[in-house]
């Protein structure tokens, strides 16, 4: 009684360890531990420990019922096993399952006569053996020690007699690239860990708001063989605004050339409240981007992101359309003053007080200004008909339009009220009705 009980615990501290074990890559001069598999195929018991074959060169068999080479295999597979008895066992193994297999070896008749053992629904081998080229074999030696990985050519009488005599192997590894594990139910670009460099090409990607993190866009630059761009908790027309200004501030569509023609104010609203209203609002209403496309596409990048804008927001419509509105516009008041650039160097630099151009065109300086200081005042156009590069420097609060003119006017320049065609950013319901 006493032996009894001690063999059982015995038994059960072996399927504990089995149970916890977390089983790696194995690689040429590994040991391979002793795996129960009870997915068999033509055995009395159904199941197999790796054990059942020590003291015999075993040759795992990698193959599935789609793969021609390896169903081709089998008769030969199977004389070479009968042919060596006792001292070869040639274990074939399968992820695919039962029925998949039996339907094959029933309907082919040169497959009838076969009745080796075989596991199916494996993923236990083929993740300790990973692989990508079928048919894969692994040879075992006498006492689980990974002799060799091979591809078919190697399977032969002369191999395998050499094999079983010394015990050693010269047959090496077959030319075969590893698989990478990876888990399947993840998402393979953000939350597969399994895979750590994966070198995107193209991605258009939009999360939902996430809390904690500062709003902010960015667009890199060329970063090895791709551009990005980034936005982080912004709203839908902000994200709309971004992607036809395209981050250039010439370019700039503000808050004064958005004309808004939808039943869905609500969220394209500019006005969302503070405190726990507005995080409440942004919960709802605000994405994060990230798009990248490579640099051999980086002109067609603007192009790829208005096109994503209709399905990330397909209740919306946007287009950039001509209209007539009440502008500000620069002219010149004295053509006789020289403001063309004397530097080679171009240089800008802006903020709320002043502002310095060296070398540079007279569209970036209200770019800048439309951009960062008049969003909610009337747009500015250049109607100075000035084509070169200038220099100039202006010490003014660039929100202030007196001050600005009373700079300016060194220059030969003004800002005046006008009335101009110039470009909106609409922004309309794509079905109407709704």
């Amino acid at each position: 009684m006493k032996k009894q009980f001690t063999l059982l615990i015995a038994m059960l501290l072996s399927i504990c360890a089995f149970g916890q074990q977390k089983l790696e890559p194995l690689d040429i001069g590994d040991q391979i531990p002793n795996l129960k598999f009870e997915n068999v195929l033509n055995h009395p018991d159904g199941e197999i420990l790796l054990s059942d074959y020590k003291g015999k060169l075993l040759i795992l068999d990698f193959w599935a019922t789609w793969c021609a080479p390896c169903v081709a295999s089998f008769p030969k597979l199977d004389s070479l096993d009968k042919a060596f008895g006792d001292d070869l066992v040639i274990l074939p193994v399968t992820y695919q399952n039962r029925e998949e297999v039996e339907k094959l070896f029933s309907r082919m008749p040169k497959l009838k006569d076969i009745r080796k053992p075989m596991v199916y629904g494996d993923n236990i081998l083929n993740n300790t053996f990973p692989h990508r080229i079928l048919p894969h074999y692994v040879w075992i030696g006498k006492k689980g020690e990974v002799l060799a990985i091979t591809g078919a050519d190697e399977i032969n009488a002369e191999s395998i007699n050499q094999v079983i005599k010394s015990g050693q192997s010269a047959l090496g590894r077959k030319a075969d690239q590893k698989l990478i594990p990876f888990e399947r139910e993840a998402f393979f670009l953000t939350e597969n860990r399994q895979i750590t460099y994966k070198p995107v090409v193209y991605q258009s990607g939009i999360t939902s708001y996430i809390p904690g993190l500062i709003s902010q866009s960015m667009i890199f630059p060329l970063e090895k063989d791709h551009v990005r761009v980034l936005i982080h908790n912004n709203t839908r027309l902000g994200i709309m605004q971004k992607a036809y200004s395209e981050f250039n501030s010439s370019k700039h569509i503000g808050l004064n050339r958005v004309v808004i023609e939808s039943k869905h104010q609500d969220i394209l609203t500019t006005e969302m409240g503070s405190g726990e209203k507005l995080d409440a609002w942004m919960k709802e209403n605000a994405f994060c981007v990230e798009f990248i496309v490579p640099k051999t596409r980086q002109k067609e990048l603007w192009g790829y992101f208005r096109q994503d804008l209709k399905r990330w927001f397909p209740e919306f419509d946007t287009k950039i359309e001509k209209r007539e509105s009440e502008v500000l516009a620069l002219v010149r008041t004295d053509d006789k003053v020289d403001i063309s650039t004397k530097h080679q160097k171009s240089n800008i630099q802006m903020n709320h007080e002043s502002a310095t151009l060296q070398n540079y065109p007279i569209s970036s300086f209200l770019g800048r200004i439309n951009s960062l200081y008049r969003s909610g005042g009337k747009y500015i156009v250049d109607k100075s008909e000035i084509n070169t590069n200038v220099d100039i420097h202006i010490q003014a609060d660039m929100g202030n339009l007196e001050q600005l003119n009373q700079e300016l006017s060194k220059y030969g320049l003004t800002i005046i009220e006008s009335v101009e065609e110039i470009d909106f950013l609409i922004i309309s319901d794509a079905n109407p009705s709704l």
